[in-house]
């Protein structure tokens, strides 16, 4: 399947295939847990990207190693590697950061 999502703001964790990846597998509920606090959101979009897929747009992006996290702020497709601890409630203080004070704060985060 082949989608173009365009949004204000955009994190996207590129795996190169989940189930081989143990690093991936080990991020995987965090970061579920971090796209579903901000599912509501109109200006946060969190995406994944599988590299085996769409190889041009890794490639574009200079993905080397997974999981990797990018954030795309508003209105630049030049991304910037966010290389911070990786849990739920670090990724989302990360994004509410980011994208501003309308977005939920951690402690939102289902559990």
């Amino acid at each position: 399947m082949k989608t173009l999502i365009i949004a204000d703001d955009a994190v996207v964790l590129t795996p190169e295939n989940f189930d081989e990846c143990g690093h991936c597998q080990k991020l995987a509920p965090d970061y579920e847990r971090l796209a579903s606090s901000f599912k509501k959101t109109d200006t946060v979009l969190i995406a994944k990207v599988d590299c085996t897929e769409h190889d041009d747009l890794c490639t574009k992006y200079d993905v080397t190693g997974y999981p990797t996290i990018h954030w795309f702020p508003k209105g630049s497709l030049k991304p910037r590697k966010y290389e911070g601890i990786r849990t739920a409630d670090d990724l989302a203080d990360f994004v509410s950061a980011e994208a501003g004070d309308d977005n939920p704060p951690h402690s939102q985060l289902s559990n």
